[in-house]
């Protein structure tokens, strides 16, 4: 019986350590934030700065064989703009939320495609 507590003790204070580590791990190794699907664009915060999310943007649909790829980026900002072999526009936003995040809106076509957008994002994190 004694033993049996004994247990008992040790594992209600080893527990709680595990998922507290676990949880650690699984944070830091996260490169986003939440992925969200808003009035048709793919919005997600990137630990990146705006010039290395502008890049992997126009990587990525380079990479992805869009056509009439044009990126536009600076310090604060970027827009990239591609379209799909059916002519259907790719528009990527990047805004500047502070020195390593960075907000990402990807929108295909005028009401939004999440399967290409998630493709597209799949592919920048390749790139980052």
């Amino acid at each position: 019986m004694k033993t049996n507590m004994l247990r008992l003790a040790a594992f209600l204070l080893i527990a709680p350590l595990t998922v507290v580590t676990t949880g650690c791990v699984a944070t830091k190794t996260a490169a986003r934030d939440t992925v969200s699907w808003i009035r048709g664009a793919l919005e997600v915060n990137l630990d990146s700065s705006v010039e290395d999310a502008g890049r992997a943007a126009t990587t990525a649909v380079k990479n992805l064989k869009f056509m009439n790829v044009v990126s536009r980026v600076d310090v604060v900002s970027g827009e990239i703009n591609a379209e799909t072999a059916q002519g259907t526009d790719i528009d990527i936003l990047i805004d500047k939320i502070s020195e390593r995040i960075t907000r990402v809106s990807i929108r295909v076509g005028a009401f939004g495609d999440e399967a290409v957008s998630r493709l597209i994002l799949d592919e920048m994190e390749k790139n980052l």
